[in-house]
């Protein structure tokens, strides 16, 4: 992978780049406005880091894939996010270690360059790319620099990209003709969080449960998608600390693990954070009609690679994970869409473009199931997952499909029909590792404040819903639906009336 990473770095970037970019006078700094965290100063030197090709793309990147075809405004990107996330990271660390201007400017690079490891549609192809290539994403987790650092596959290629041969020896040129007390080694293993010991809390500033990151996103995914929320991020920053190891003993196991903590006065700016982020999973995360658009995505990549030899376009072949770096949101779809020799694909990208959206045939919901045992039912329903059992979502939805009337099923074909129950929020991973200072000589978890857990049981048993979906034709989908009841009530899970009346096909 990190050969495959530094080729297509080395793609963007070639080796005479440095030599052809003009470097500013260290007094030429340039101040944007941005919509959500406002001005900001840049240095010269994320300047030219800004305007890098590596950089320049995800401009071209949307923050929430698709969701603008539901949200029309959600139409922010990778490269606004990577903006105020740096302005939030500079903030804490103004708050955490005044002065410092060096570390503080490496959390703000690596605030800047935590997101340049994402392909197009984000977390949408990042969740597709896992799910195909199992054992090269399981292989990447296990090399030795990410090793025991639960790390999503964004983490680890922004880590590799920067520590590619290529953009390191440019970030080191750039950076160190303005700045040599910055470590840019420091920067990528922030971006992992795992700088050394004593720069632990650097980490937890950028990927931590109250971090610069979340900070950011939280509040531009709810203004961008026009949810009213509030939250307040100022009050997070001046609440926060570095964990003081003399007043507090790492004898806890789970103190080892953070560096940052809360004093008492921001307990109720987090109970914010926790409410906002469960306010986005029904909102936009797990609205039925966005799910429908990822199904769609996921349709394409199946027949793309059920008919490999039947590409034109070798872009679209995606033989490797490193195969996704290399187009946009939009030079993604303008591909399918002029894809001549597979024209299911085509279809599918001209269907996107029209907005003629899957829609629901089924919905999958605790309080729909009969019976007493619905509680149990609903918990093996939940252990079906896209990134972690997809064959056992295709066989579901080949049986759904094999139901079908001969007429029907003349009209579709498998890819139509798709069967998608999201994962529950991850909220209360947080709570347990977010530590407050009460002024004792131990420190409380958040949990023990708010009920996270139960408002997770809570989403889990009111609003997390799965689907079964198809096209839009309503005759279809009203065949799609006896068939996946009949399916579903085959292995003894059987829904009420109301499963069917909310999909609006009666």
């Amino acid at each position: 992978m990190k050969r495959a990473v530094d080729n297509w770095v080395s793609s963007l970037i070639p080796e005479d780049y440095t030599l052809q970019v003009r470097k500013p006078r260290r007094k030429d700094t340039k101040v944007i406005r941005e919509s959500v965290t406002g001005y900001q100063t840049l240095q010269p030197y994320e300047v030219l880091i800004l305007d890098t090709p590596i950089f320049q793309r995800l401009r071209l990147i949307h923050q929430t894939a698709l969701a603008y075809l539901v949200y029309p405004t959600a139409q922010h990107t990778r490269f606004d996010h990577s903006l105020g996330c740096a302005k939030i990271a500079q903030l804490m660390g103004e708050k955490l270690i005044p002065g410092q201007k060096s570390r503080i400017a490496e959390l703000r690079l690596a605030g800047l360059l935590h997101d340049v490891g994402h392909a197009f549609f984000s977390h949408l192809s990042e969740c597709i790319m896992q799910s195909h290539f199992r054992e090269t994403y399981k292989a990447l987790k296990n090399a030795d620099e990410f090793k025991d650092l639960d790390l999503s596959l964004g983490e680890m290629m922004s880590y590799l990209i920067v520590k590619s041969p290529t953009f390191n020896r440019f970030l080191e040129n750039v950076i160190h003709s303005y700045n040599n007390r910055i470590d840019v080694d420091n920067i990528a293993r922030i971006i992992i969080h795992h700088p050394e010991d004593a720069l632990a809390f650097m980490g937890d500033v950028i990927s931590g449960p109250m971090d610069a990151d979340k900070l950011d996103y939280l509040v531009r995914d709810c203004y961008f998608s026009g949810i009213k929320a509030d939250l307040d991020v100022e009050r997070v920053i001046v609440s926060i600390d570095c964990l003081d190891k003399d007043r507090f003993p790492t004898s806890d196991p789970e103190w080892v693990r953070r560096s940052l903590i809360m004093n008492s006065g921001g307990i109720s700016v987090l109970e914010q954070v926790t409410f906002n982020r469960m306010l986005l999973y029904p909102s936009v995360y797990h609205h039925h009609k966005i799910r429908a658009i990822e199904c769609m995505i996921k349709s394409i990549f199946e027949i793309i690679w059920e008919h490999q030899d039947d590409i034109r376009d070798s872009r679209l072949k995606f033989e490797n994970i490193i195969d996704f770096y290399k187009l946009t949101d939009l030079q993604f779809i303008d591909a399918i869409r002029m894809e001549s020799n597979l024209g299911a694909i085509s279809d599918i990208g001209n269907r996107l473009i029209n907005r003629d959206l899957f829609k629901r045939c089924l919905v999958l919901f605790h309080s729909y199931i009969e019976g007493k045992r619905r509680k149990y039912k609903w918990k093996d329903l939940k252990k079906l997952s896209y990134e972690e059992t997809p064959e056992q979502i295709k066989e579901i939805r080949q049986w759904i499909y094999d139901e079908l009337p001969r007429k029907v099923k003349s009209e579709i074909s498998l890819q139509d029909v798709w069967v998608d129950i999201p994962k529950p929020p991850t909220v209360q991973k947080d709570a347990d590792l977010c530590f407050i200072d009460i002024g004792t000589d131990k420190l409380m978890p958040l949990n023990e404040f708010f009920p996270h857990r139960e408002w997770t049981m809570a989403y889990d048993i009111n609003k997390l819903k799965g689907h079964v979906f198809s096209i839009s034709d309503k005759k279809v989908r009203e065949a799609v639906n006896r068939a996946a009841i009949k399916v579903f009530e085959s292995k003894r899970i059987k829904f009420e009336e109301r499963a069917t009346i909310e999909c609006k096909i009666r």
